[in-house]
């Protein structure tokens, strides 16, 4: 994703680009014909800037989602083993954990400034919707036909042909259902088999939304900053208060979780607002990186004083600590494993310090160096990459998580590395395919 810069003086322009907001932009050059002369000068082209903290955080964000969704393989099982193995690999799926954030502080940042286009903004999002349908089909039939499931087709009442005759039947009806819907009706024990297209939903939300909070941005900040607020507010604060409530619940009676009036298990979604909560059903936490990114990029500078390199650091470390530690805690007082990069996770306050914390890096990253071309390559393909290797996942990790090969880390790394491997080569190909390229 790149954005236009103003026009600047064609001499200039065989410069570097300044440096926009204090993140790091790269050097593009401009090209023109020669003129003669004593001709008029030629009108200078527009010179895109490129932001290489916004594609460190994209190649970031794709690595861990797909690593995340790999380790799936096997699930760390620090409720019954204590082995210092199993230990090590929920520190590190704690690390990871928050990472989707990434993308809504990209997009973020990118949209805000620039003009709004209805039209062309709802075709993106129509867009949104019917490649999320599409892959949902995809995700769905490859991994139903893997699992030894038989498709019966049938119109009007005639059987026409039946795939894999010898499996459990699932009725085209059934199929189509569960495409549109996108919900978790069917599952192998372990996860979802596409819940991973949660993400477009929330995209789709906040595309719809974007026209509103665009007119907000541009004509009234403070209705802007009251919405941002709100929504932090409702949704970090009520994450807040279950986690402080399983705490003392424990400390002070030795339960937890904590009850509500009810005796009802509260664990870590429960909905104080109740009625009143305006954002039930839908992820909220989505709107606050949105929106945030819309500022970070306006007030740059001042994040980068604030966020300096040390104290960056200091704070991906104490806030996985804390995440390490509540997750513990949870784990071992339930006996349910909590897992801050699941569900979890993202509307935590620490979550959304540390996601910040990695933006304060990442922000001064050059984007020169070994590795930058394949960073700014693999960043902008992200969506293909995000699209190909959950169908990748769900056709070989039955038959690969038995494989003796010690570590759990070490294990979920190498597979990892072969669906990553398979996903780009599968979206190198689409992407020559006029008709699949759409849909990456």
């Amino acid at each position: 994703m790149e954005m236009e810069s103003t026009n600047s003086p064609l001499q200039a322009a065989a410069d570097a680009v300044p440096e926009a907001e204090g993140v790091a932009v790269a050097e593009v050059a401009v090209s023109h014909t020669e003129a003669p002369a004593d001709a008029l000068p030629a009108t200078p082209k527009k010179v895109k800037k490129q932001y290489p903290a916004l594609d460190l955080m994209k190649f970031m964000g794709i690595l861990i989602v797909v690593w995340y969704h790999c380790r799936l393989i096997i699930v760390p099982n620090i409720r019954t083993d204590n082995s210092l193995d199993q230990y090590f690999f929920y520190l590190i799926t704690t690390l990871v954990g928050p990472c989707v954030p990434f993308f809504f502080i990209v997009n973020g940042f990118l949209q805000f400034d620039k003009p709004l286009n209805l039209k062309k903004h709802l075709k993106t999002t129509w867009h949104f919707v019917w490649i999320t349908l599409i892959w949902s089909a995809i995700t769905l039939f490859a991994t139903l036909l893997a699992r030894g499931y038989a498709f019966n087709f049938s119109i009007f009442g005639h059987h026409l042909f039946t795939l894999n005759p010898d499996g459990y039947p699932v009725s085209l009806k059934y199929f189509l259902k569960n495409t549109v819907l996108i919900k978790n009706l069917i599952t192998d024990g372990q996860t979802a088999w596409y819940y991973h297209l949660w993400f477009m939903g929330a995209m789709v939300i906040l595309y719809l939304f974007f026209p509103l909070l665009k007119l907000a941005w541009d004509h009234d900040r403070k209705i802007y900053y009251f919405f941002l607020g709100a929504v932090f507010v409702i949704v970090f604060g009520n994450k807040a208060l279950n986690m402080c409530l399983n705490v003392f619940s424990w400390l002070l009676t030795g339960r937890n979780p904590a009850r509500d009036f009810e005796g009802n298990m509260m664990y870590t979604g429960y909905n104080f607002l109740s009625i009143f909560n305006p954002f039930q059903g839908i992820d909220g936490y989505i709107f606050v990186y949105f929106m945030l990114g819309a500022i970070l990029k306006e007030k740059m500078d001042r994040f980068l004083e604030i966020f300096t390199v040390r104290r960056c650091i200091i704070g991906i470390i104490l806030t996985t600590a804390c995440l390490y530690l509540y997750g513990y805690f949870m784990t071992k007082s339930t006996n349910v494993l909590w897992n801050s990069g699941d569900q979890y996770g993202n509307d935590i306050v620490f979550s959304l310090v540390r996601v910040l914390c990695i933006f304060g890096l990442a922000c001064r990253y050059k984007g020169t160096g070994f590795g930058s071309r394949f960073i700014k390559y693999i960043a902008r393909n992200t969506l293909g990459i995000y699209f190909i290797h959950y169908v990748i996942r769900n056709l070989t990790y039955l038959k690969l998580q038995d494989l003796p090969i010690p570590g759990y880390f070490t294990k979920t790394t190498l597979y990892f590395i072969v669906v990553f491997a398979i996903s780009w080569g599968i979206m190198e190909i689409m992407k020559r395919v006029p008709g699949l390229r759409r849909i990456i």
